[in-house]
C-alpha cells in the first residue's frame, strides 16, 4: 500500500503487487487446541474469536497506514481456520466471497483449470470508472476530531 500526501489533504492508496506492500499473511499454530475446543462451548470470549481474524479494530480510513488485505491461517490440532480481512476500498462483499470461495475451490480440487474456467472473472478495467480522471484517484483524507475522540473513548485512553 502506498499513501501519497499532497497540499489538499488527500491520499491515494493501492496494493502494490510488485513488492507485497498492502497485504499481509500470517501463519500461526495453536498447540493442543482442537476444532471442538472452539465449536463445542456455548460461550467463547471475544478475545478468542477475534484472535482468529487479522486487522481487528482497524477502521476503513486506516487503509492508508494498515494493510488493505490480510490473511491469518491458524493451525489447530485437527483443522485449520482461515481468517480474511479486506478493506472496503479493495472490494465489496460480493467480491470478498467470490475470492474466498474461489480460493477454497482451488485448494480442494485437483482440477484447478476446471475450477478457474467455471468461476466468474472479475473485471479490473479502470477505464470504465475513469470519466477522464487521472490515476491514481486521490480521496480526501481528514479524520474528523469526533472520530478520534470516539476511538480513544472506546479504548479507554481518555479521562471520559
Amino acid at each position: 500500500m502506498t499513501p501519497n500526501d499532497d497540499v489538499h489533504s488527500t491520499k491515494s492508496f493501492f496494493i502494490d503487487c510488485n513488492n507485497g506492500a498492502g497485504a499481509s499473511f500470517d501463519h500461526v499454530a495453536l498447540d493442543g487446541v482442537t476444532v471442538s475446543d472452539i465449536l463445542d462451548p456455548i460461550y467463547i470470549s471475544n478475545d478468542v474469536v477475534y484472535s482468529f481474524f487479522p486487522l481487528n479494530d482497524v477502521q476503513n480510513y486506516q487503509g492508508v497506514s494498515k494493510p488493505l488485505v490480510a490473511v491469518k491461517v491458524t493451525e489447530l490440532v485437527d483443522g485449520v481456520f482461515i481468517g480474511l480481512s479486506m478493506n472496503h476500498s479493495v472490494a465489496d462483499g460480493t467480491v470478498f466471497w467470490l475470492f474466498f470461495n474461489t480460493w477454497s475451490k482451488i485448494s480442494n480440487d485437483n482440477e484447478n483449470d476446471v475450477v478457474l474456467a467455471n468461476t466468474p472473472h472479475l473485471v479490473f478495467d479502470r477505464e470504465q470508472f475513469s470519466n477522464g480522471n487521472v490515476f491514481p484517484i486521490r480521496v480526501p483524507f481528514n479524520i474528523p476530531n469526533h472520530i478520534i475522540i470516539e476511538r480513544e473513548m472506546l479504548k479507554g485512553t481518555t479521562g471520559a
